[in-house]
């Protein structure tokens, strides 16, 4: 797999932009469950103390078109009768116009529409009570009646078994064979920027300290990468640059792939403007690797841009 593309930087950045989804609604808020009415969605947050799995439908309510067609065709007692035996049975609803939210409960809904990535609403995960994820996806063209639903709803389960089966080899293994089977685990999973999966990631690095699997370099920057996330949530971003500069020089990278850890970095120190200097020589510093890569012109206008700013 190429290690860079011209989209890179834009994919890499994904998990820090999840708030703009949240600066475009104005609350969130989860369906309430009535003890009276078994007709009725679960409140979050997820209970994984079950032996069934777990079916969330996330949804704009008071907004959005599909969700609202959702909610008059689908979501019926036949719904619930049909589906509450396989599943605990969830509903996020992502509205605008609450009046009132309680403040955990906004940033509990949040942290569902980030961690399950939605990107269209109405929108279906599926995942096993263990927590493996093996649907996650919109479907709004599918929400016109029960039976359109159900069958959305089989094309989505056709890969639980064979994820309950990666699940099992991963925890039967040891050593590099268990880096494997987590690396094949983490392949089959919907939710790829989901922090659930930051322990295994980790896991598959530290089993395989002789690169055995020859997948070390991999979850070096894996883990570095979490790491680096954490950090910038925190707004330290000189500890978010230091830990890819720590593995920048590593004989494990290409000068391609060192020239992408090194522009990293430069990006992290970049939301300070007290670094400006540093960044031109991070970003120099990537250049020299490879000036005739595909991340090169972006590098010189970045470097452009920034002693600009010194100048001034």
């Amino acid at each position: 797999k190429k290690f860079y593309n011209k989209n890179y930087w834009s994919i890499m950045m994904k998990k820090f932009i999840y708030i703009a989804i949240f600066l475009l609604l104005m609350s969130c808020q989860t369906t309430k469950q009535s003890a009276k009415d078994k007709y009725h969605f679960l409140n979050a947050p997820i209970d994984y103390r079950t032996k069934k799995d777990i079916m969330i439908i996330f949804t704009g309510s008071d907004w959005d078109e599909f969700s609202q067609k959702a909610r008059e065709n689908i979501f019926t007692p036949e719904f619930f009768e049909k589906y509450s035996k396989q599943f605990d049975i969830y509903n996020i609803d992502v509205v605008r116009n609450a009046e009132t939210v309680d403040k955990k409960v906004l940033e509990e809904n949040y942290k569902y529409f980030s961690d399950y990535e939605v990107t269209g609403l109405p929108y279906l995960a599926l995942e096993t009570n263990s927590g493996s994820v093996y649907a996650a996806d919109s479907f709004e063209t599918d929400c016109e009646s029960l039976d359109s639903f159900d069958a959305f709803l089989q094309s989505q389960i056709s890969e639980r078994d064979a994820i309950i089966a990666l699940e099992k080899k991963m925890n039967e293994t040891k050593g590099f064979e268990h880096t494997i089977a987590i690396d094949n685990f983490l392949k089959t999973q919907k939710l790829k920027n989901s922090s659930r999966y930051n322990s295994l990631v980790f896991e598959a690095f530290e089993s395989d300290p002789e690169n055995k699997s020859g997948l070390r370099k991999e979850y070096l920057l894996n883990t570095t990468w979490i790491e680096a996330t954490r950090l910038m949530y925190k707004n330290d971003a000189r500890a978010a640059a230091d830990a890819f500069l720590q593995i920048a020089d590593d004989s494990l990278f290409t000068k391609l792939e060192r020239q992408v850890i090194y522009y990293t970095a430069a990006h992290c120190l970049a939301s300070k403007q007290e670094n400006n200097a540093e960044v031109v020589a991070l970003l120099k510093k990537a250049l020299e690797l490879k000036p005739d890569s595909e991340l090169a012109p972006e590098i010189k206008s970045a470097m452009q841009n920034i002693s600009q700013r010194l100048a001034e």
